[in-house]
């Protein structure tokens, strides 16, 4: 039983730190986790819209970043306000996000007209946007998801450019709390590595093994008997007076 539970202790702790430190490495110190970042052909020259589905959380940011040849707008909105602008246009739609080993960015083109013709006006001068950002080199906006229905659009500048396109969430405060149960998963293993230890020493060495001692009691050695320094005398007879004489003596004999 105590084999089973140094077992789950040990297991329990080793689990927390990894999925703490792992937490911390895929948000890194901007708190944001990076789904997926691709490049998509068939987007080429069209404008890119998120799905509904991707906006269906609450309490995260939806971040989207884009960049393509000769610059790129994108813009967050409301999903009818996106609907009508898109109404019988070109456009790519994306419908899923996935790590790049399980299938990455998921979605399809939808054929019609070029977006905004006719209309004289430009992407970025509408008034229907949340949040916006137009340029060379990266561009990237981040959307509040409260419940509300919105949508991200990504318009490439040139007709013939195909844009790159990142997209990922944000939790603010998560490398902090990542940091904080990887400690607590440390803290774990370091007192599992001391109950062991505890457990490990023998609970009766109380003096040093070096002289073999058992217990905590000192033997005290057996005092021995002085000797005799003095003469030895040796009992040859017995007299009225009941002397003796030493050895080597003969006793006096009265006449």
């Amino acid at each position: 039983m105590r084999r089973l539970a140094n077992l789950l202790w040990f297991t329990s702790a080793l689990l927390v730190l990894l999925v703490g430190l792992a937490g911390a490495a895929l948000s890194g110190p901007d708190d944001t986790v990076e789904v997926v970042s691709d490049k998509v052909g068939d987007a080429r020259g069209v404008p890119l819209v998120t799905a509904p589905v991707l906006t269906d959380v609450t309490g995260l940011d939806l971040v989207v970043t884009a960049e393509a040849s000769g610059g790129v707008f994108v813009g967050a909105a409301h999903r009818v306000d996106l609907d009508d602008l898109l109404d019988g246009a070109e456009h790519y739609r994306v419908t899923g996000l996935y790590p790049e080993l399980a299938g990455g960015l998921v979605g399809g083109l939808r054929e019609g007209s070029r977006f905004l013709r006719g209309t004289g006006v430009t992407v970025d001068e509408l008034d229907v946007w949340r949040q916006r950002s137009a340029g060379t080199g990266p561009q990237q906006v981040t959307v509040p998801l409260t419940g509300e229905s919105l949508g991200v659009l990504v318009v490439p500048s040139e007709a013939e450019a195909s844009p790159t396109v990142s997209f990922g969430y944000h939790w603010q405060g998560l490398f902090t709390r990542s940091l904080r149960v990887a400690l607590v998963g440390l803290l774990g293993l370091v007192l599992w590595g001391l109950h062991r230890a505890r457990r490990g020493r023998p609970s009766g060495d109380t003096g040093d093994a070096g002289h073999g001692r058992s217990s905590g009691r000192a033997r005290v050695p057996a005092q021995r008997r002085p000797q005799q320094t003095g003469p030895r005398v040796q009992r040859v007879g017995a007299s009225s007076a009941g002397a003796t004489t030493p050895r080597g003596r003969r006793p006096a004999v009265s006449a």
